[in-house]
């Protein structure tokens, strides 16, 4: 199993931050069970992560994050729900520090 991750985050001033994710895993064995994908190449993956960040207070987070990731086995599920290499999403969060 090979699986390096990096990242980098850039304060843009005091209320404002973008940070970005790189990662890679490599499982063709499929010795990790929860990304046992029962085909010949097994998890074999390669994503990317963009992150917005908005602090109005030192109490409050806001973020907003898109990732895109492909495999190279068709092993996420598209909106029809058939198999596709490709795979992306976004979320908004909020955090608060207590």
């Amino acid at each position: 199993v090979i699986a390096p991750a990096f990242s980098a985050r850039y304060a843009i001033n005091d209320k404002f931050g973008v940070a970005s994710r790189f990662e890679y895993i490599y499982d063709p064995s499929n010795i990790i069970p929860e990304l046992k994908t029962n085909t010949p190449n097994g998890w074999q993956s390669k994503a990317t992560t963009l992150t917005f960040e908005y602090l109005p207070s030192n109490w409050i987070t806001f973020r907003a994050e898109g990732k895109y990731g492909v495999n190279k086995d068709a092993v996420f599920r598209d909106k029809f729900n058939l198999p596709t290499r490709a795979d992306y999403y976004g979320i908004v969060s909020t955090a608060f520090y207590f």
